[in-house]
């Protein structure tokens, strides 16, 4: 399923409050499909939302993004508007907002174009860039000591869970932009704690809807990878969690 890359907001600062206009704005403001097609050019997807696309099959043996659909969209207007409204808020004085990235080639990319996106459709944005090695920014996003974060997640398995536990406001360790939502923690853990698998998947799209109106983080896009195999070449077991396995390969003359 490979990476879910996702913009981390910090909502212990003052800027932000969770389904504000400032948060729906930085959502709304980012066209996904340009920065994959045109910018990684990698065989990287859009984020359609928190949980990546073949990840988990759900009970009616259909991919959960097929059935949930896309709940993290652009649309360069209603950004504006969302911006304005905030603006409005904040006695008429524009935004400045710092992007904390790691300095690896890729995410440099990543996040001049969300800066350039960010600024653009949300007009009067000021968005600074701060590069940090990878220890570093997830020591400061630990501590909370950030704005806005590029930052990921891995999927440890097959499942919905493994992303949905990470924004419940129970767990320290990984929402560090200490989203804090009752209703969201109320499905998610009915639907870890549920036996019924067709009523605990929607309870995780229910939830994943209510993250994504309130902004809670910001998913950008997914990780692909590009493989050259021989068509001689047979047995290959591609995971959507953890590593591809190699021991059945085999090779015909």
């Amino acid at each position: 399923a490979g990476y879910m890359w996702y913009l981390s907001i910090n909502y212990t600062n003052s800027k932000f409050v969770q389904g504000g206009n400032l948060a729906k704005a930085m959502a709304l403001a980012i066209d996904r499909d340009t920065l994959c097609n045109d910018v990684l050019k990698d065989g990287s997807v859009a984020a359609q939302g928190i949980i990546p696309v073949k990840l988990a099959t759900g009970p009616d043996g259909k991919d959960y993004r097929e059935t949930a659909g896309t709940v993290s969209t652009f649309d360069a207007t209603k950004a504006a508007e969302y911006y304005a409204a905030a603006v409005k808020e904040n006695g008429g004085q524009n935004y400045s907002i710092e992007l904390l990235y790691e300095d690896s080639d890729v995410s440099k990319k990543v996040a001049e174009q969300l800066q350039n996106m960010l600024q653009t459709n949300c007009p009067g944005l000021t968005v600074t860039l701060n590069s940090k090695p990878k220890k570093s920014r997830l020591d400061l996003m630990q501590h909370q000591e950030y704005e806005v974060a590029l930052t990921r997640w891995g999927p440890d398995y097959a499942d919905p869970e493994t992303y949905m536990d990470l924004f419940l406001s129970s767990n320290w360790s990984n929402n560090n932009g200490r989203y804090n939502s009752t209703a969201y923690d109320a499905l998610v853990n009915a639907a870890d704690a549920n036996a019924d698998s067709e009523e605990r998947w929607q309870q995780y799209k229910d939830a994943e809807k209510v993250l994504i109106e309130d902004a809670a983080v910001i998913p950008v896009y997914q990780t692909g990878d590009a493989l050259m195999i021989n068509p001689k070449v047979t047995g290959i077991r591609f995971h959507a969690a953890g590593v591809d396995c190699y021991r059945y390969m085999v090779s015909t003359k």
